[in-house]
């Protein structure tokens, strides 16, 4: 069940695309203790440019119909990038003190705001990918023989 959600890539691309954005965004907190911000400020840009461009090149004209599940999904990829660009913009004002100030009984602010969205960005994902492997069609086995 652990890999589930990145086995979805060739059935739900965007999903697997959007899971591998949050798992990254998730450990910013781990990564400004090991002085890792400009390695995953790097790797993010370069994995987002290469996302862009591939979905550049491999968007061709298809006819989606649009249902309440897509409308749902593009909701919930735009309030989670919306969620994560708004973290790191808080984060950035919160450490030059320009509009928010960071009270001091509450040192460990943005870092408990980091663990809470990440787990219902990550809680939004298993339910997805349970989804997704509920509703896959099951091919019938044709090396048994039937009765």
């Amino acid at each position: 069940m652990t890999v589930s959600c990145m086995s979805l890539l060739a059935v739900f691309g965007e999903f697997g695309c959007w899971f591998s954005i949050v798992a990254t965004w998730t450990l910013w907190p781990l990564l400004v203790v090991d002085r890792l911000e400009l390695a995953y400020l790097a790797s993010m840009g370069i994995y987002l440019c290469l996302l862009y461009y591939s979905t550049k090149i491999g968007n061709t004209k298809n006819n989606t119909k649009i249902t309440f599940s897509l409308v749902v999904w593009k909701l919930v990829l735009f309030a989670s990038s919306f969620g994560m660009v708004g973290l790191h913009v808080l984060e950035i004002m919160g450490h030059m003190e320009f509009i928010v100030k960071i009270p001091s009984h509450l040192p460990d602010l943005f870092p408990v705001l980091w663990s809470v969205g990440g787990c219902a960005m990550l809680l939004v994902s298993w339910a997805v990918s349970c989804w997704k492997l509920y509703v896959l069609p099951v091919e019938p086995d044709k090396g048994r023989k039937q009765d």
